[in-house]
């Protein structure tokens, strides 16, 4: 059996959030970014489900640093590997681009 956990990078609650100088978008530049709860809760059961029937668990993100800081905190908790999707055309992507890359990303896994 074959787990794909997508794992977001949200910043940290207790970071005080600015909005940017062209308003589009929070300075992101002095967060703090965690994995988000729900996709640490998605992981775990996933870790659960590779323990009871055997497989691989993959972890997956989009975006910089702080994706790829998340991607190894999700090695930490028992991944068995991560799939890094890093392009500057994902910057300000909408949720059905974001969509749209996940899914073929997964697909070119091996489904």
């Amino acid at each position: 059996m074959k787990i794909i956990s997508c794992i977001k990078p949200v910043p940290d609650p207790a970071s005080r959030l600015t909005i940017n100088e062209t308003k589009t978008w929070i300075k992101d530049q002095d967060l703090t970014f965690f994995a988000s709860e729900a996709d640490n809760y998605a992981l775990e059961e996933a870790l659960r489900l590779k323990e009871r029937h055997q497989g691989e668990v993959a972890v997956i993100s989009m975006g910089g640093e702080e994706a790829a800081r998340v991607l190894r905190s999700g090695l930490a908790m028992g991944a068995d590997r991560a799939i890094h999707l890093l392009d500057a055309k994902f910057k300000g992507a909408d949720e059905f681009a974001a969509a749209a890359t996940l899914a073929k990303a997964i697909e070119k896994d091996g489904g």
